[in-house]
């Protein structure tokens, strides 16, 4: 990861809904990563806030979807920074139609847009509690780029 920030093109790190992200955002800060990340506001208020402060107080830089995330992203991007996707979640009607599980799944375009737009590799990255449950294991696979052939729709798709 520190040889994909150091092309100051930033980097997209792509997580899912397993084990705990939150381990996994907050070790990342910790280790001296630059990250930044768009969290989901919760129906409790008290809880977000409560949720951002922690995440900031580790060193995270928190965007809120509904606001102007999509702004604070590019800039992190802008900086060289790590930006923390978490795209497992339901595209709508917006999102890329993808295989998943025999099933055409709408996949948030982020991840393309991000990789695309700044030319920044696409990082999967996981974390899952050790087999002896003490302890978790982060996993990070080998960058995805994104190949730009003149088709834009087509490009997206492949890279999700």
């Amino acid at each position: 990861m520190w040889d994909a920030l150091a092309k100051k093109h930033g980097v997209v790190m792509l997580a899912c809904h397993m084990d705990n992200w939150e381990w996994l955002g907050a070790a990342l800060a910790l280790y001296g990563f630059p990250l930044s990340a768009v969290e989901k506001p919760q129906p409790n208020r008290v809880y977000s806030d409560f949720m951002n402060e922690l995440r900031r107080g580790v060193g995270q830089e928190i965007f809120s979807r509904g606001t102007s995330e999509i702004l604070g992203c590019a800039r992190a991007m802008k900086k060289g920074r790590m930006l923390g996707l978490i795209a497992d979640q339901d595209g709508g009607y917006d999102g890329i139609f993808v295989p998943f599980l025999g099933k055409m799944a709408s996949t948030p375009p982020g991840p393309a847009y991000f990789a695309r737009k700044f030319k920044a590799p696409i990082i999967p990255i996981f974390i899952i509690r050790k087999p002896n449950d003490y302890g978790h294991q982060v996993f990070v696979n080998d960058p995805i780029y994104y190949e730009e052939t003149g088709d834009q729709k087509q490009d997206d798709y492949n890279v999700t």
